[in-house]
């Protein structure tokens, strides 16, 4: 099974490697993580960071292999040392076991439509990408550097940093902005490089944990009204339905991921990915599955109304929670903040 990857971009200064620092505080159970850090000099001062926290505080953290791409950026002079990182990181175990998660810091100019491009190219297509947001800089951070309102058009979540020191007016301007570059992206709040565990919880539940309940049981995922289920149908899709009901389907429907299979395709078998509102079809070769099988996941989903939606496309439905996923590990610090928008 590959990995699954995760983009993090955002402009110079914007805060990735404190956002990666704390995310690599939380317990992803049963996981193996790898970072690959990018940069432009030679040395990759972010990388060389992340390595003392983590030799720092090993305690707390879950097992992270941490790689160095130096000297330009992924989307074009260091494409082939990022591909060279990326298959050590794929290959290269200590007891074994395979690399289930691996986080990219790319430049803060990165083209990240191209970063993306390339990665699924080589096989390895991005499940979400992350751009972070330093609303007291942006405005003068754009001015100079285009290539920021890109990154915030194609990213699935824009994480707003430095709020604690930005006036309510800089973050409703960044919000505003935001929304007319991207209008499907979630928009979250980091809190000292922290982002909600709710969060990370939709974004980053692998669907091999989702365990079937009772219809009639509680449908809440650890907690604020998470909820899962998972579509099947043993009858081949047809690709204009399923993009037709991943088009209609509601703000709260954050994730969904899984392997369809498409008649009349030169690959039947497809692996699907659907992030706020994108969505990606990827070739799977010499895949013999039983059934079509969407892992859904979001807030205050309702499984009548996902039934209704996906009639004809998929065939039963499944309730279910997220089984021996536990993100913490962040101690929290109280300071005045701004109202985070819910999923």
């Amino acid at each position: 099974m590959k990995p699954s990857i995760h983009l993090i971009t955002g402009y110079l200064g914007s805060g990735k490697t404190l956002f990666l620092s704390r995310l690599l505080e939380r317990h992803f159970v049963g996981e193996r993580i790898a970072v690959i850090v990018n940069d432009f000099g030679d040395v990759v001062y972010d990388g060389l960071l992340l390595n003392r926290l983590h030799r720092n505080t090993s305690p707390n953290y879950s097992p992270v292999q941490i790689l160095d791409v130096p000297g330009g950026c992924l989307c074009c002079s260091a494409i082939d040392d990022f591909k060279t990182a990326l298959t050590q990181v794929l290959t290269s175990t200590d007891d074994h076991e395979s690399c289930t998660r691996v986080f990219i810091e790319a430049t803060g100019l990165a083209d990240a439509a191209q970063v993306r491009a390339d990665l699924a190219f080589m096989g390895f297509p991005v499940d979400s990408t992350l751009c972070i947001v330093d609303v007291v800089n942006i405005q003068r951070m754009r001015s100079l550097f285009p290539t920021i309102d890109e990154q915030i058009a194609v990213a699935d979540v824009v994480l707003f940093a430095k709020i604690d020191i930005a006036t309510r007016t800089a973050v409703e301007a960044a919000h505003t902005l935001v929304r007319s570059l991207n209008d499907r992206a979630v928009v979250a709040y980091l809190k000292h490089g922290a982002v909600a565990a709710d969060l990370l919880t939709v974004l980053f539940a692998p669907a091999q944990h989702f365990v079937p309940t009772a219809h009639n049981s509680q449908q809440h995922l650890l907690r604020d009204e998470i909820t899962a289920f998972r579509l099947v149908t043993t009858i081949a899709c047809d690709r204009s339905a399923l993009e037709y009901c991943f088009a209609g389907l509601p703000a709260n429907v954050v994730r969904i991921k899984g392997v369809v299979r498409f008649a009349d395709e030169e690959y039947e078998w497809q692996l699907v990915n659907f992030v706020c509102g994108r969505w990606e079809f990827h070739p799977l070769e010499d895949q013999y599955l039983q059934r079509s099988e969407l892992f859904v996941i979001g807030r205050r989903l309702d499984e009548s109304m996902l039934m209704r939606w996906f009639d004809g496309v998929m065939t039963a439905i499944e309730t279910g929670t997220v089984q021996n996923l536990r993100i913490g590990g962040i101690v929290e610090h109280n300071h005045e903040h701004h109202d985070v928008p819910s999923l």
